[in-house]
This record gives C-alpha cells, structure tokens and sequence, in this order.
C-alpha cells in the first residue's frame, strides 16, 4: 500500500515537473515524450513586415507575413496578437517588397486558392507559388544511424501563365520555356547566348519572358 501510494505520489510529481518545464518536454500517462530538434520555419519569411492590404477598392495598412506550409497570411495587430487573414477573390497584399496576389490554379483535377509572387507580367506571366513541406523527424533505426532533426523544407513552385489560360507548374530550363513560349525561337535562343542567361535562375527566366513579351 506504501509502496503505491509512494507511486502515486511521484507519477503526480512528475506530470507537474512536466508541467512546469514543458518547453523541453511534455509528459502523458506516465509517459516521457521529449521536444525534438525542429530546423527551419514555416513561413516564407519570418519576421512581420508592415504592408497594405487591397480589397474591393478599400486599402488597410498592417503587418503581415506568410505562412508557406499553411498557404496563409497572418496579421499581427498592434498588441502582438496573430489572426489568419481570410481568402477572399481580388485580394492583393504588399509587403515585404512584394505584391502577394491570390490566385487560382489546378493541381491535378482539384482547383486551389494560393498566394502567388508575380516575377514577370504581360502576355506571358511567371509567378512563385512560396511552398514548406514538413519532413518528420527520422529516428536511427540501427547503432550506427544518426538522428534526423524535423525541417521544414522549401518546396517553392514556379508557375507560367499565358493570356487568360489557367497558370501552370513549370520547371525552370531553357527547353520547357522555349516550349512553353512557343514562337519567336531563333531570336530567343540568341538572346540566351548574347546575355549570358541561366535560365535555371529566376532571373535569367524572368528576362527572357520579358524580351519574349517586347516581341508580341
């Protein structure tokens, strides 16, 4: 009887122990469930930056950031409270030094909603679609196995659009740009090797679509 009391009585010592000291770990039924090593954020940049949001011709001036494992803005208010900000079609959002249009797109057969970053406009359109996927955490499954910390990793999409068509993934690479532009190809190709273009990069793609967009 001693002997479970006395269990008792430290099972009840250490759920509050677990308690006080939940930042390092969290205790259940008895059992010990330890925090792991987490690398990275889920957002596309961390820290709140003041911007404008434009809606239905209304602009209000707050601070936001993206939470690209979600899909979601968030909004800090002025006490420090984060709320999530409702999709709603025609929504623009700026900050950060960047507009954050809220777009619709298919992957696969399911229409989606997401926030994409315009890099080129015109005929031709290049966005980011800012993306974290979260890996968990890998435990060693033999002695000499090391341990895996969860991550959130960056799994950002680019996106081509054309006209009013819907826009679509795209890889990065001088052959699927070609392809996807279609016309004008000699003076495309020229322009590659005259500038010195990795279209590989953002940028080279982007000036390319650019040029590509100065000859329609």
């Amino acid at each position: 009887m001693k002997r479970t009391f006395y269990s008792c009585c430290l099972l009840f010592s250490l759920l509050v122990s677990g308690q006080e000291n939940n930042a390092a770990q969290v205790w259940q039924r008895g059992t010990i469930h330890e925090e792991v090593p987490l690398r990275g954020h889920p957002y596309f940049e961390e820290p709140f930056k003041t911007g404008h949001l434009t809606l239905n011709g209304v602009t209000r001036v707050l601070n936001f950031r993206l939470n690209a494992y979600k899909g979601q803005i968030e909004i800090e208010d002025k006490k420090g409270n984060h709320f999530l900000l409702p999709k709603e079609k025609g929504q623009e959002v700026v900050f950060g030094g960047r507009n954050f249009l809220l777009m619709s797109y298919f992957d696969g057969d399911v229409l989606k909603e997401d926030y994409f970053i315009p890099l080129a406009q015109g005929n031709v359109s290049l966005f980011l679609l800012p993306r974290k996927t979260f890996i968990q955490a890998k435990l060693p499954e033999h002695g000499y196995d090391s341990f895996e910390p969860a991550v959130y990793d960056d799994t950002s999409v680019y996106f081509i659009q054309k006209g009013i068509q819907d826009p679509s993934p795209i890889r990065l690479a001088t052959r699927p740009l070609l392809k996807f532009l279609g016309g004008h190809k000699s003076e495309l190709k020229a322009y590659i090797k005259t500038q010195g273009l990795d279209i590989t990069d953002a940028g080279g793609a982007v000036a390319l679509i650019n040029y590509f967009n100065s000859l329609e």
